[in-house]
């Protein structure tokens, strides 16, 4: 019972943080204030983080973790190329509407990361384009995708459009239909413009 208490209080203080950073800003957002929106101390959030970077850091790491595991690799070998390319845009931009507060830090607040969350996130990055440049290698050898195509530079548009649109949809404060945005760029980016 101790043990959910303090969960909750966790997550009631993660998610004060995360209105107020988006609101105020990391900068203008005192560690008072958190704790007054969470209902809680001041003393009580140095129980959960040393400090407000700690705490930033962890909001970005959950955000990108949850990520993770809401959006699943397919099965390259089952499912068609542009199917896969679809769903992972689609994953990504419906998550980052559906958590506009959380994406808005994540964009608004990048000078405030730290070296170490610095590297993990190129990490993360690193890895999401390795699994579209699979997908894109997938799709040449399945005779589904031309065979003159640059792999690197397919994964990099695609791995660099999903960061514009959810900073398009979170900054303009818009609702898009994200699966028929997902559809049109993954078939624009695989079977071009050209009629």
């Amino acid at each position: 019972m101790e043990r959910q208490r303090k969960i909750s209080k966790r997550e009631a203080i993660i998610e004060a943080a995360i209105g107020l950073f988006s609101q105020k800003g990391y900068h203008n957002t005192r560690m008072e204030e958190i704790a007054q929106a969470a209902g809680a101390g001041k003393g009580t959030i140095y129980e959960y983080f040393a400090s407000k970077t700690e705490l930033f850091s962890e909001i970005l790491l959950t955000g990108w973790r949850k990520i993770q595991e809401d959006i699943p690799l397919q099965e390259p070998g089952v499912t068609p190329v542009l199917e896969q390319l679809h769903r992972l845009i689609h994953g990504h931009l419906r998550y980052f509407q559906e958590n506009r507060q959380l994406t808005r830090v994540s964009f608004c607040e990048v000078d405030t990361i730290d070296q170490e969350l610095m590297e993990w996130a190129l990490k993360v990055k690193g890895e999401k384009e390795k699994q579209v440049r699979a997908m894109i290698e997938t799709g040449i050898e399945r005779g589904e995708l031309r065979t003159d195509i640059d792999v690197d530079i397919v994964s990099r548009m695609v791995c660099a459009l999903i960061p514009y649109f959810a900073s398009h949809i979170v900054m303009n404060d818009v609702e898009i239909d994200t699966h028929h945005l997902a559809v049109q760029i993954s078939t624009t980016i695989l079977e071009g413009i050209k009629n």
